[in-house]
């Protein structure tokens, strides 16, 4: 839409007053004499209300019903557009609410239950309004799926590092284990097999051992021949 659209357009009618974040354009009319009046409102912010038209949204005080009239179209877009026969103008209606003409009187929004006085005719909308439900409701889905991947997340880090915290601990607590270094027996080398009528040495050498210079002594020769 031009620069000309929501939040300028044509105001919406309430019964009662208008809503703490809209602007107040002025009353409309009263429905019946114990009934709660009319009011035109339009969308918060810097919107204002016209002077010369009270049921237009404008950028200024200044008149733009030529301006959001082409198309016509409601201050915000989820509304619903109702033609006002009486003036020629527009006017517009909550989603779950129907435009109503009363002729000499006025025009309003309400549910078709409670629209009990006589004289009042029911209108059909010229153009509806976005539904604003499954635009807020795919957000509020976004939102809940991201929210739980981010908690699973969350939840399995938190897991991780207590495991990691319980096995460093207890890997401080048991004492170290001293290895037993493991040793070869000594290999005992087979040695030569000596003859059964060689003499064995004492000390393992291959030689017979002799006596010293030792003197021989020979008995008398009269002890020799007794």
């Amino acid at each position: 839409m031009s620069e000309w659209g929501p939040p300028y357009g044509f105001a919406i009618r309430r019964n009662g007053s208008c809503l703490q974040e809209e602007n107040y354009c002025v009353q409309a009319w009263n429905l019946t004499l114990t009934s709660e009046d009319f009011y035109r409102c339009c969308p918060g912010g810097e919107t204002y209300c016209s002077a010369e038209h009270p049921g237009l949204c404008c950028p200024d005080k200044a008149d733009c019903k030529r301006l959001i009239s082409n198309p016509a179209h409601c201050a915000n877009e989820t509304w619903n557009l109702y033609e006002n026969d009486e003036d020629g103008g527009y006017f517009c209606c909550e989603q779950g609410t129907t435009g109503f003409i009363r002729k000499n009187v006025g025009v309003g929004c309400a549910k078709k239950g409670d629209l009990s006085v006589s004289n009042t005719e029911l209108l059909v909308a010229v153009s509806s309004g976005v539904v604003a439900t499954s635009s807020s409701s795919s957000t509020s889905n976004t939102g809940a799926i991201a929210g739980g991947v981010v908690g699973g997340v969350a939840v399995l880090a938190i897991i991780l590092a207590l495991f990691w915290y319980f096995m460093r601990r207890r890997s401080q607590k048991q004492p170290p284990q001293v290895e037993t270094p493991i040793t070869e027996a000594p290999t005992i080398q087979p040695g030569p097999v000596q003859p059964a009528d060689k003499p064995s040495e004492l000390d393992g050498q291959d030689y017979v051992a002799e006596l010293g210079n030792t003197a021989v002594h020979e008995l008398p020769e009269n002890l020799r021949t007794r």
